[in-house]
């Protein structure tokens, strides 16, 4: 079993629910298992080959979660940047990593000019693509891909670097399959997840393979603000989402808590550091029925 199993299953059993939602839709699961094809047969076409990294410097969207599934498939490693690095420690990442590919949005492209640049500068934003970038894509060539081993690196998921430069954390097939099959001893439903916390983390990594194997639906803000996150569980009915405790608190203590409609909320999962103990029982009191782990 590897990561791509998720995939396959969310196709074969849940094919024509909703993957995920976009600003100017939904897709479906038997559409994302396309777009994913497409998309690793894209990073194929440029030239980067099975165990190359592709560095990841974006805020929360779509184009995030399909990456994570396309490098898998095209045996690339993916490496998500901390998008709340300095410059510097984006540079030492991409020069440790030996990253072939860069691919950023509307957010992070202009400051590309500020690090090394890979052989490949690939920018997935919504405006025109910049001059010297390849625009992200999908292709129609066929390609190869080869069935991953568990033991093949997924990721180098980069730490803060308190003590020094941030280490890369090398998370294989094996590392990743066992913590969603811990991961769905307790959570084994179709939810419909909101990406709020950051896709670089591993706090929401987990999210990416779990929801995609029970055929749930991945929602995405692009960054972490209360009443967005309010506006979003109530529009597409969000079902479970990941905070810090400084992003719960914020939630709870906002001036609108209690304009919008929370009541799809069954799963609410917080980590990174530790809870302070009123907090907690102030946000039980506030979303009585949300179960808090």
């Amino acid at each position: 079993m590897n990561v791509l199993y998720c995939l396959r299953r969310a196709k074969e059993f849940h094919g024509n629910a909703v993957a995920a939602y976009r600003d100017d839709g939904s897709l479906t699961w038997n559409e994302f298992y396309e777009r994913v094809h497409r998309a690793a047969a894209f990073l194929r076409d440029l030239g980067i080959q099975k165990g190359d990294r592709v560095a990841v410097w974006m805020l929360n969207s779509y184009e995030y979660l399909e990456l994570y599934y396309a490098t898998a498939l095209a045996g690339i490693v993916i490496v998500p940047l901390n998008t709340r690095w300095h410059e510097s420690d984006v540079a030492f990442t991409l020069t440790d990593s030996e990253s072939a590919a860069l691919v950023v949005d509307d957010r992070f492209a202009p400051m590309v000019a500020s690090v090394p640049r890979p052989k490949h500068v690939i920018y997935a934003g919504a405006g025109a693509c910049p001059e010297g970038m390849t625009a992200y894509g999908y292709s129609d060539a066929k390609h190869k891909f080869e069935e991953p081993d568990l033991e093949d690196l997924v990721g180098l998921f980069y730490t803060s670097g308190t003590t020094g430069g941030p280490k890369g954390v090398m998370l294989t097939h094996r590392n990743l399959f066992a913590n969603l099959v811990h991961s769905m001893l307790m959570r084994f439903s179709k939810a419909i997840w909101l990406h709020a916390a950051p896709m670089f983390h591993l706090a929401d990594l987990g999210s990416m393979y779990i929801i995609t194997a029970n055929g749930g639906s991945h929602a995405f803000m692009p960054s972490y603000d209360p009443e967005k996150f309010m506006q979003l569980v109530e529009r597409y009915r969000v079902s479970e989402t990941v905070l810090v405790p400084t992003m719960l608190n914020m939630l709870v203590n906002h001036e609108k808590f209690g304009q919008y409609d929370l009541s799809s909320l069954e799963n609410f999962l917080y980590g990174a550091s530790p809870m302070p103990l009123p907090l907690l029982k102030s946000a039980m009191g506030k979303l009585p029925a949300t179960r808090f782990r």
